[in-house]
């Protein structure tokens, strides 16, 4: 009920007790029934003071929810986007992830061809070499012959000067010229 409800029964009440003592009352009834009264009003004052702080608290207790729903759709809100942060931030830690795997698959294949590519640097220096022993070899070998050819040159011309000599006692020399 509501506190103007209670206060005008308590009137009404107060009215209808003094009303029945002064009809065919004594004295002590009319004093009974006042101190009844009294005491009636002083629970009324007790109830209405009651129904006041319990209407004060249920009125914080309202607002203590509405506050409360209030902070938990601001949390809720958060939760929502750290939610759909770390949702981005594992998307992107996978994909980091993939390029990392996929740069390591390269860097091993690169060193793989590097490897390659020293083991054939290695035989081409072996070849080559082999190919500049051979070229001096055989420029030595030129250098032999050459001399070997001019010697054989010289003494081919010395021994035709000779066998013409001996044989016309001419000079070899003049029939070059002619």
């Amino acid at each position: 009920m509501t506190k103007k409800k209670h206060a005008f029964k308590f009137p009404l009440l107060l009215a209808c007790l003094l009303a029945l003592a002064s009809c065919s009352s004594s004295k002590e009834e009319t004093e009974a029934a006042m101190a009844e009264a009294e005491q009636l009003e002083a629970e009324l004052a007790e109830v209405n003071e009651l129904l006041q702080t319990t209407q004060s608290e249920r009125d914080q207790l309202v607002e203590d929810l509405a506050q409360i729903a209030g902070e938990r759709d601001k949390a809720e809100s958060e939760l929502a986007a750290v939610t759909a942060s770390l949702e981005m931030l594992q998307n992107q830690v996978a994909q980091l992830t993939r390029q990392r795997n996929a740069s390591l698959a390269e860097a091993r294949n690169a060193q793989a061809t590097v490897q390659t590519l020293r083991g054939q640097l290695k035989e081409k220096d072996k070849e080559i070499q082999e190919y500049e022993q051979w070229s001096g070899e055989l420029q030595a070998t030129i250098v032999v012959l050459q001399e070997q050819l001019e010697q054989a040159s010289q003494e081919l011309l010395e021994g035709s000067y000779e066998e013409s000599d001996e044989q016309t006692g001419e000079d070899v020399t003049s029939d070059d010229s002619g």
